[in-house]
């Protein structure tokens, strides 16, 4: 069976904040790669957004919460990056950005060196003036393994995605529910380079999806349930 593949996943995106000064788009949920690529580089690109109505000098630093041995990241912001290392990283860059005005310019990258597991980092931003109001996402980077969202934010959030039968031969269920009636739901399927194959619109708190195995090629897939742009609960899918 084809091995799973490395993925950069925002797939729960832990935010804290505490208003509205700054927020997140993260252009990339799930990325897949793997261990068998060799020098492989993931690297999730986010457009941070000055939502005040005050020009911001936003800066940016990262936390290591969990690492698999013999990898490493950085990170870039503005026109800095950081070297690569394992570890907590800290960047003097900052960004000045007018109210309303936002920018590409951080990426979030990561190398396996062949090592496999799951390495979870948190980027946080803030004003230069105002440290204490910060915004946070935590991604994290598995390699052969599924991301996993931590225990509590799933029994926070009571979402649940399951499939049946599992592998898919002919038909597949799969049934999703979330925690609150979603405003802007999608069930999504990526394939194993992260390239969405197949996406439904949700517009109830839960129901059943219906798919063939006529519609895909045979091999490994990762479905995801999602709502306004937030992956809350990945799982992967087999179709023969």
């Amino acid at each position: 069976m084809t091995r799973f593949l490395l993925s950069v996943a925002v797939l729960f995106g832990f935010n804290l904040t505490l208003n509205a000064q700054i927020e997140i788009t993260p252009s990339t949920n799930v990325l897949y790669g793997s261990v068998e690529v060799q020098g492989q580089e993931l690297d999730a690109v986010w457009n941070v957004i000055n939502a005040s109505s005050s020009t911001l000098d936003v800066r940016c630093k990262r936390l290591s919460l969990q690492e698999v041995s013999g990898s490493d990241g950085n990170f870039c912001w503005g026109f800095i990056c950081t070297a690569w290392s394992t570890g907590n990283l800290n960047t003097s860059e900052m960004v000045t950005l007018a109210p309303g005005e936002s920018t590409s310019t951080f990426h979030a990258k990561y190398r396996h060196h062949g090592n496999s597991g799951q390495s979870i980092f948190r980027y946080c931003f803030w004003d230069n003036n105002n440290q204490v109001d910060e915004i946070c996402y935590d991604v994290n980077f598995c390699v052969d393994a599924e991301c996993l969202v931590s225990t509590n934010e799933i029994d926070a959030l009571e979402n649940q995605l399951s499939l049946s039968p599992n592998p898919v031969v002919n038909t597949g269920n799969i049934s999703y529910q979330f925690a609150q009636t979603p405003v802007q739901g999608k069930l999504k399927i990526c394939n194993m380079v992260g390239a969405v194959v197949k996406e439904v619109n949700l517009s109830n708190r839960d129901g059943i999806v219906f798919i063939s195995a006529n519609d895909f090629e045979a091999g490994v897939y990762f479905c995801s349930i999602e709502d306004n742009g937030r992956i809350h609960q990945t799982v992967r899918l087999v179709i023969q």
